[in-house]
């Protein structure tokens, strides 16, 4: 039997039940002064739109801004604060385990998986981190979602097909970097690649600002040289190529806004010398920035 969507208002929570699965639920949240301790029940997104909220779990606080997401694991203890003047909203989604767990099967795993021990586990499990939205697997779906409760549909079995495929390929994406970093101990390892999310956070966060690497390495805890050593065996590339890469990235969206100027994108991407924007652009999209907006539709 379906269900229909299920609308629950209480401590500034809008709940949504959709499709066959009682487990699978979107909840949207708008809060200020608020404190909850339960236990997530189906495997947890917690995502911020609007401001910042800390959560607390297995004794590790994280704070989780705006543009981010922590995910937990199913009946696992977690205690939230929300503590602004300002309203904060947020997105929780909430999926059932055993639906991840089939979609780690149908996925199949490589060597860098099984060597990180999901293999031996009875149900899949999610790492305890804080991550940026931007380019992980399930953007385009919160994208979609916090556009408002209108984004759900009667039946919404397929979205969370989608979200449970999404998760899983997120967890094996930080299985292949954490696998990367030439530790000894898989411990040393998972800290370490904690600290570079932290820093690939900081700068997602900042780029239209200048940045040196030294002051991304204090964020992450490392000196200068083991944050630049360690970056480039996690993701590939080095700090300052990520920055650039991200840098363009968004100059490219901001060149579809007519209203801006080539110098007005370079300046709130991280530019201060259009001439260095222009052959940034050029080397790294093949082509101008003049010449890329005159082809955007």
């Amino acid at each position: 039997m379906k269900l229909d969507p299920q609308f629950v208002r209480a401590e500034g929570f809008k709940a949504f039940q959709t499709g066959y699965n009682p487990l699978n639920r979107v909840v949207y949240s708008d809060l200020q002064d608020w404190v909850s301790c339960r236990a997530s029940q189906g495997i947890g997104i917690k995502y911020v739109q609007e401001g910042e909220e800390q959560y607390e779990v297995d004794g590790q606080l994280h704070h989780v801004k705006a543009g981010q997401f922590l995910m937990v694991n199913h009946q696992q203890k977690v205690t939230a604060f929300v503590r602004s003047r300002k309203t904060v909203k947020g997105l929780c989604l909430y999926i059932d385990p055993e639906q991840v767990s089939q979609a780690q099967s149908l996925l199949g795993q490589s060597a860098e998986q099984l060597l990180e021990g999901q293999a031996s586990a009875e149900t899949f499990e999610v790492r305890q981190r804080t991550y940026s939205v931007r380019h992980s697997p399930i953007e385009s779906i919160v994208r979609n979602l916090i556009q408002g409760p209108h984004a759900l549909s009667q039946n919404n079995d397929a979205l969370f097909e989608q979200l449970a495929i999404a998760v899983v390929r997120k967890e094996y994406q930080v299985a292949k970097e954490v696998f990367a970093i030439p530790a000894k101990r898989r411990s040393t390892r998972e800290e370490l690649h904690q600290r570079l999310t932290i820093a690939k956070a900081y700068m997602l966060d900042n780029l239209s600002q200048p940045m040196l690497v030294s002051e991304v390495a204090r964020e992450a805890a490392l000196s200068e040289f083991h944050f630049i050593r360690t970056f480039r065996q996690a993701f590939g590339l080095s700090p300052n190529q990520f920055m650039q890469q991200e840098r363009i990235r968004q100059a490219k969206a901001l060149l579809r806004q007519p209203h801006l100027s080539v110098t007005d994108v370079a300046a709130q991407c991280g530019f201060s010398d259009l001439q260095y924007f222009s052959r940034t652009f050029k080397r790294l999209a093949g082509e101008s920035p003049s010449r890329f907006r005159a082809q955007c539709p």
